[in-house]
């Protein structure tokens, strides 16, 4: 093979060639990780005002105003001391349910599309839950519509979440990003569900839909590829969720005895995972009133 020589005035065209080369990814890089910061630094500057609104909600939900209502019962001139009792305590909940109202409209002000918040304790994951009628647009916009690459939480489009009556028989479906850089933000945390001591000592979601306020209880981790049908809003029938445990048991990290029926309301928080292309990491959990679901690991 015949030996190319270089002159002097090609090796400097070369050279000044790929220091241009270098020089530009060098900036770009620098570009990236700068808007990169920009956005993380955005999310939570608006997470943490709407975090404000979102504490607000919670400690009126739980205070008890009604000594401020009516302080001395035995100072009022009625013999049926019941009657009174039950007045307070209706002027208590109707006072709550308009402070309740009042700070959801602080929410809506910002941005219409938010419908509740998701907190998992021992976890990052602690934000707004938007909802609109294209899924594809919250990927790359954060609860306050503006661009940003973190983009936020959001439930699936098919999703029907209008009143509690309707969440019966729902798969309600969430979707956060994982960043690939290890950033912990919107659903980068959720990879701490894959241990299994922390799955054991952390099983507990806590899911406002507002006004109203929902625990779920964690029963599956796992790792599908994107194409799985766990993305199914409806349960189906009883046949149907037992098509769907038996083969999510092929893909489980961890799991937890659940019993299932067309009647229940289960929480599907989705997503992505780098263990192989297209990856998603997949944490179910079903909707608890009184109790827990059984607790037994396999």
């Amino acid at each position: 093979m015949k030996k190319v020589n270089l002159s002097l005035k090609q090796k400097v065209v070369w050279r000044k060639f790929l220091f241009t080369i270098l020089l530009a990814g060098f900036f770009f890089s620098t570009i990236m990780i700068a808007r990169r910061a920009v956005d993380s630094y955005n999310t939570k500057t608006l997470n943490n005002e709407l975090s404000k609104i979102q504490e607000k909600i919670n400690v009126i939900g739980t205070s008890n105003n009604s000594n401020q209502i009516l302080d001395n019962i035995d100072d009022l001139e009625t013999k049926d001391k019941s009657i009174v009792i039950y007045e307070r305590e209706r002027i208590e909940e109707e006072n709550k349910d308009n402070e309740i109202r009042t700070q959801i409209e602080q929410l809506a002000k910002v941005n219409r599309d938010i419908k509740g918040w998701i907190r998992i304790e021992n976890t990052l994951v602690n934000y707004p839950v938007v909802q609109t009628d294209d899924n594809s647009f919250y990927l790359e916009h954060d609860a306050g519509k503006n661009k940003n690459r973190y983009g936020t939480i959001f439930i699936d489009e098919i999703n029907d979440v209008s009143n509690p009556e309707k969440l019966q028989g729902q798969n309600i479906i969430l979707y956060g990003h994982h960043m690939k850089n290890g950033d912990e933000s919107m659903f980068g945390s959720l990879e701490r569900f894959r241990e299994y001591e922390f799955f054991t000592a952390n099983d507990s979601i806590n899911f406002n839909l507002f006004p109203e306020s929902y625990k779920f209880q964690v029963f599956g981790v796992y790792l599908v590829n994107q194409d799985f049908d766990y993305r199914n809003t409806r349960l189906g029938t009883e046949l149907d969720i037992k098509n769907l445990l038996n083969r999510l048991k092929n893909e489980q990290i961890q799991f937890r005895e659940v019993t299932l029926t067309p009647n229940d309301t289960i929480l599907t928080l989705s997503t992505c995972a780098y263990d192989f292309e297209d990856a998603r990491l997949v944490i179910m959990a079903k909707l608890i009133n009184d109790g827990n679901i059984k607790g037994t690991n396999q």
